[in-house]
């Protein structure tokens, strides 16, 4: 079963609770459609095409590279700015105005028509029955890989060195090359980690994400000036490093929460999935009860702040944590300037609504194969590849065996 295999086979747009409305004000307000791009990439483009600074731009969601979005954005208003601007793979229309910026706040959640493709005949029946069961009782509201973009490389999270204060580290992760670079930041990374320490005898361009940290590195004296240069990294990027190591520690704990239940035979079986950043638990099937209980309980998305005084809840969180080798009172930045994070509270399972497949038929891209296309919606923060995953179970992509 493949996604993504044309932007038009992930289409999501964005539903906003933020007042837009005609009269100036301090923000212009676009939709911003995009196919290909990186957030984060993407809004420098748009700083540099607008004449404005990064932090002048501000949006509530990250949306996938691979799909075809619509959201809006905030821009801070100022003489010059377009009514619209078409440029390859993405797209702004002026829409209005608002009193302030956008934030995560002003998400109501995402609509979303995703096309399942490659689909072998064997496995029809099965994604449709788990299309129904996953109606039903939703699934668990795991973070996806999306979120851990900072630990792709393979040498572990950006995140946690930062946590724990250490700063070459951090430095070794966020300049690691990876199969996702564009060619001239993968050519600057890797004659970095070729010449750690050797700053300056780099001889390739230093692309602009990475100018300031270097600057740091290059400066006399400055190659051991690691605590400096991570502070030189985006505050945005920063952040979000330290976020989705934390996003990390909830999907641990969701695991061994559901682990818990299924001990206390609260559960049917579980079902593992395999996942880049340690396995995934899903049900097929709850008992009321424990739906019931699942559907209504947050979980804490981990915190130096965090308190939890549910027992079931807190036996997970300590295994969670001792798998990483980590305590709460780490997740306390201490080398990090203005870049402090605090923990969250987060739904434990999300059930799709306004869910609906259409009949399978032939995908025209792989022949003898079928295709599906859903359509649902989901609220703030829950991904719909996190679904798809649900609904993989029991077909020749899952990894079964819990």
């Amino acid at each position: 079963m493949k996604i993504k295999v044309k932007p038009e086979d992930f289409v999501v747009r964005e539903k906003s609770l933020l007042n837009v409305g005609a009269a100036p004000a301090a923000y212009r307000i676009y939709r911003l459609g995009k196919k290909h791009w990186d957030t984060f990439d993407l809004v420098g483009v748009l700083a540099r095409r607008l004449g404005v600074q990064k932090d002048d731009i501000n949006l509530a969601g990250l949306k996938d590279r691979y799909g075809d979005s619509e959201q809006l954005i905030s821009v801070r208003n100022r003489g010059g700015l377009p009514e619209k601007l078409d440029e390859l793979n993405y797209s702004l229309a002026h829409e209005g105005y608002a009193d302030r910026k956008m934030t995560a706040a002003d998400i109501a959640g995402n609509s979303f028509r995703v096309t399942l493709r490659d689909v072998a005949p064997a496995d029809v029946e099965t994604v449709k029955r788990n299309c129904l069961a996953a109606r039903a009782r939703g699934f668990p509201n795991y973070f996806d890989e999306q979120r851990f973009g900072s630990a792709r490389t393979g040498r572990g999270f950006l995140g946690k060195a930062l946590f724990l204060g250490k700063m070459e580290e951090a430095l070794k992760i966020y300049l690691a090359p990876s199969e996702y670079d564009r060619g001239e930041d993968k050519a600057f990374k890797t004659r970095a980690a070729s010449l750690w320490r050797q700053w300056g005898k780099i001889d390739v361009p230093v692309p602009r994400k990475f100018a300031k940290v270097f600057a740091v590195l290059k400066a006399p004296g400055g190659y051991m000036a690691f605590n400096k240069a991570v502070n030189a990294i985006d505050r945005d990027l920063t952040i979000l490093s330290l976020q989705a190591y934390q996003s990390f520690l909830f999907n641990r704990l969701l695991v061994h929460y559901l682990d818990g239940l299924r001990e206390k035979k609260a559960t049917g079986p579980l079902e593992t999935y395999g996942f880049p950043y340690g396995d995934l638990l899903f049900y097929c099937d709850l008992p009321e009860e424990t739906f019931v209980l699942l559907n209504g309980l947050s979980l804490p998305v981990p915190g130096h702040d965090t308190i939890v005084e549910d027992k079931g809840i807190r036996r997970a969180l300590d295994a969670a944590l001792a798998e990483e080798n980590i305590g709460l009172g780490n997740l306390k930045v201490k080398k990090l300037h203005g870049k402090a994070v605090r923990g969250a509270e987060r739904r434990a399972v999300v059930v799709p609504e306004e869910f609906a497949f259409d009949e399978p038929r032939p995908d025209e891209l792989y022949p003898g194969r079928m295709k599906i296309t859903l359509h649902f919606f989901l609220r703030r923060g829950s991904y719909a590849t996190m679904l798809v995953k649900r609904l993989a179970l029991g077909t020749e992509n899952a990894s079964r065996g819990r």
